[in-house]
This record gives structure tokens, C-alpha cells and sequence, in this order.
């Protein structure tokens, strides 16, 4: 069902109703995160760093989503459906071997694929003021729009804003406009990482 509406500026006549129900009730993502000065204070789908993927998701679901995604291999991740939330899928970051599967970073993602960027850019603003009144206390840095590393070309772009959180982690937000030969879906992403994951993967 394609319905033609304007939401906060946004044209959503290409929009599915999934979209729609995101800017409606966009206080559903943030309605249990009134402030935080803790990563784990943060919620995504009623998920937090911290937590136990089996809190929200059987084993057979884990394992059979988890992937080996970086070159080295301590931490695995696994992509799962998230239900009862506007985001529509959680990217979720655990120790390998860890039979807890005790979450260390997660990104919400929304798909942009066959919609307008500009789209995508417009409900970033709305979410990034939710995110700067949370994160208050937090070191929050604008880096613009900027080629992505992973696109040798040059031609796949997106924004990126970050909110550091010294003693306990990092928020990152973003959309990113993949190039087509890439093969991704332009997506808006929302990251929680712990520091333990962000040192071990910038490091």
C-alpha cells in the first residue's frame, strides 16, 4: 500500500506504510530514552550494548544470521528482523564463542533503496535533535558529507555524525548513498558501539 502524505517536509508519495508509521511515531523509538550518559542507557527495538542477544532472539535466529564480517575474527555479527519497531533491521556485534552472546554494538537500519536520499537526509535532522537532547553531555561532531572508504571510487557518499561518550562508548548516525556498482542498500543507520568494539575495530 502506497499512500501520499506530508510528514515534517517530507514528501512520502513513494514512502511504504512502514516509513510512514516511522515519522508518525518516531517518539517510540526515543519514548525510553529520555537522557543518557551511558551507551547502555540507550535502547534500539527494546535493545541494548549490554544485553544478551537471547533477551530478543532464539539461538537457531542467531546462528543462523551470525557472520564472520571482519578480518580478524573475536567478534562475529548477525542481522536480524526487528519486530514491534520502526527500524527494520538490528546488525548486533558478539564475542565469538560466546554461548551468552552478550551484545557490544548494534546499528538500527532503515533501507532506502529506490527512495530519495534527500528523504533519507530529512529524517536524520528529526532524529539527530532527538540524539542531541539524549546525548547533552556528549562530544557530538558534525563530519558533513564525505566519500565512503569502503568505495575506492569515490562516488558512494554519506553523512556521518558522531556522539562520543568517554567512559562508555559511541552513537553514530548516518545515511549512506551506496553507488550502484556497489551493490548496497542506501540505508540510514543508527550505531551504538561500546569502547571495548570501537578500539578493537579501529585498532
Amino acid at each position: 500500500m502506497i499512500i501520499t502524505k506530508m510528514v515534517n517536509g517530507i514528501n512520502l508519495k513513494h514512502f511504504k506504510v512502514d516509513i510512514i508509521k516511522f515519522l508518525i511515531f518516531l517518539f517510540l523509538i526515543f519514548s525510553n530514552n529520555t537522557y543518557a550518559d551511558d551507551v547502555s542507557d540507550f535502547e534500539i527495538g527494546g535493545i541494548s550494548v549490554g544485553d544478551s542477544a537471547l533477551e530478543h532472539f532464539t539461538v537457531d535466529e542467531i546462528e543462523s544470521a551470525k557472520m564472520s564480517v571482519y578480518e580478524k575474527k573475536d567478534f562475529l555479527s548477525a542481522t536480524l528482523e526487528l519486530k514491534n519497531s520502526n527500524f527494520e533491521f538490528i546488525q548486533i556485534e558478539f564475542k565469538a564463542n560466546d554461548k551468552n552472546y552478550i551484545i557490544y554494538a548494534m546499528n538500527g537500519k532503515i533501507n532506502f533503496q529506490n527512495k530519495k536520499m534527500e528523504d533519507c537526509y530529512k529524517l536524520e535532522k528529526i532524529i539527530l535533535k532527538d540524539l542531541k537532547e539524549i546525548f547533552s553531555s556528549a562530544e557530538y561532531t558534525d563530519h558533513g558529507i564525505d566519500s565512503h572508504p569502503g568505495d575506492p571510487s569515490g562516488d558512494s557518499k554519506g553523512t556521518w555524525h558522531t556522539f562520543e561518550l568517554e567512559d562508555s562508548g559511541f552513537v553514530y548516525l548516518e545515511c549512506m548513498d551506496w553507488s550502484k556498482k556497489m551493490k548496497f542498500y542506501d540505508q540510514l543507520k543508527l550505531s551504538v558501539l561500546t569502547n571495548e568494539f570501537n578500539d578493537w575495530i579501529n585498532y
